[in-house]
C-alpha cells in the first residue's frame, strides 16, 4: 500500500547471488524493485535505483531520488556510523535528526539526515546492516520532503526485502 491505494506491483530481484565474489568479503543478496519505476544500475558491489531528473526547469532543484546500496568491508555497523556521521558533519549540507537501533525484526541501524522542513528539503537515510562476512551493508537512501509517502514508503518496503542468502541459493521466489 502505497499513499493509501492498493497497487498491483511488479518487483525484481536484484543484487549478487551465487558467490560471484571471489574475494570473500561480500555477502551474496536479492533486493526486490520496481523496474518500472526506477532505473537500475548494477556493478560490482553496486546497485542503485533512481528517478529520471524532471524536465520541468522549475523541479531542477530538487534533491536527486535514489536507493543504493554498497558493501564496505571490515567495517563493523558502529564504524561505517561513526565514518557517516563524521562524513555529513564536514560536507554541512545536513543534519542529523536521528538515529535508529537495529531490533531483531528489522537488523538496520538508521541514521536519519536532513537538510529543513519545506516541501523540497532533502531528506537522506543511511540503513547499516552487517554483511555476515565482515562487514556491512551501507544502503542509501534519498529523496525530498514531499516525496516521503510515496517513494520514502517504497524505498522502505524495497529495504525490507533484502535477504542475505547462501551463494548456492536460488532467488526466484518473490515476496
Amino acid at each position: 500500500v502505497v499513499e493509501g491505494l492498493v497497487d498491483d506491483v511488479t518487483m525484481n530481484p536484484h543484487g549478487v547471488a551465487g558467490g560471484q565474489d571471489s574475494s570473500g568479503q561480500y555477502a551474496d543478496y536479492v533486493i526486490y524493485i520496481e523496474d518500472n519505476q526506477y532505473d537500475i544500475e548494477q556493478g560490482e558491489n553496486y546497485l542503485r535505483a533512481s528517478s529520471p531528473k524532471s524536465e520541468n526547469p522549475n523541479l531542477q532543484h530538487l534533491p536527486e531520488t535514489y536507493l543504493e546500496i554498497v558493501q564496505i568491508p571490515g567495517k563493523t555497523v558502529d564504524e561505517a556510523a561513526d565514518e557517516i556521521t563524521r562524513a555529513e558533519a564536514r560536507s554541512g549540507e545536513l543534519y542529523k535528526v536521528g538515529c535508529q537501533v537495529p531490533t531483531e525484526d528489522f537488523p538496520y541501524m538508521v541514521l536519519s539526515y536532513r537538510d529543513g522542513y519545506e516541501w523540497d528539503s532533502c531528506l537522506r537515510y543511511y540503513y547499516l546492516r552487517d554483511n555476515g562476512k565482515g562487514g556491512v551493508f551501507k544502503i542509501t537512501s534519498q529523496y525530498f520532503f514531499e516525496a516521503a509517502e510515496g517513494t520514502g514508503s517504497r524505498f522502505a518496503y524495497y529495504i525490507s526485502t533484502l535477504e542475505i542468502i547462501d551463494g548456492a541459493e536460488s532467488a526466484a521466489e518473490s515476496p
